[in-house]
C-alpha cells in the first residue's frame, strides 16, 4: 500500500521497457528470437519516456533465456536501433547478472530522484501460450 501523500498525488506515467515473452519450447528457434527483436523495433519507438533524451529498453525472453536491448532513437538510417546490452543470459543460472541489468535500467531512470508522482511502467507482452 502506498503512503497517503503518494497515493493522493497526481501520477506521471513513464513507459521505458517492453518485454517480449515466448514459450519454452521455442528456445532453440532462431526465428522466434528474430521475431521478438522485430517486435521490439516496432514497439519501442512509441514508448512515452520522460523525454526523447531518456533511453527506452526492451528484452526478449524465450523460455529460460533473456536478451536485453537499449533502443537508440538516433540510429543512422540502415543501422539497427537495438543495441544489445548482453549476450543471452540463462534466467536461473545467471540470475545475478539479470538482476544487475534490471537494477541498472531502474537506477538510470530513477537517478535516485523518484518521487511519489513518478510511475514507471514495464510492459510484458505474451503473444503465445507457455
Amino acid at each position: 500500500m502506498l503512503p497517503n501523500h503518494i497515493a493522493d498525488a497526481p501520477v506521471r506515467e513513464y513507459h521505458f521497457c517492453i518485454v517480449q515473452c515466448k514459450r519454452l519450447s521455442a528456445e532453440r528457434q532462431t526465428s522466434v528470437w528474430t521475431g521478438g527483436r522485430q517486435q521490439l523495433r516496432n514497439y519501442l519507438p512509441g514508448l512515452k519516456a520522460r523525454n526523447r533524451a531518456q533511453p527506452v529498453y526492451g528484452a526478449v525472453v524465450v523460455g529460460r533465456w533473456v536478451e536485453f536491448y537499449r533502443y537508440d532513437r538516433n540510429a543512422a538510417a540502415g543501422q539497427d536501433p537495438l543495441v544489445p546490452m548482453n549476450v543471452k543470459l540463462h534466467i536461473a543460472r545467471q540470475c545475478r547478472k539479470v538482476r544487475d541489468i534490471l537494477n541498472d535500467i531502474k537506477r538510470y531512470h530513477t537517478c535516485g530522484k523518484l518521487t511519489g508522482n513518478d510511475f514507471y511502467v514495464v510492459y510484458a507482452t505474451k503473444n503465445e501460450e507457455f
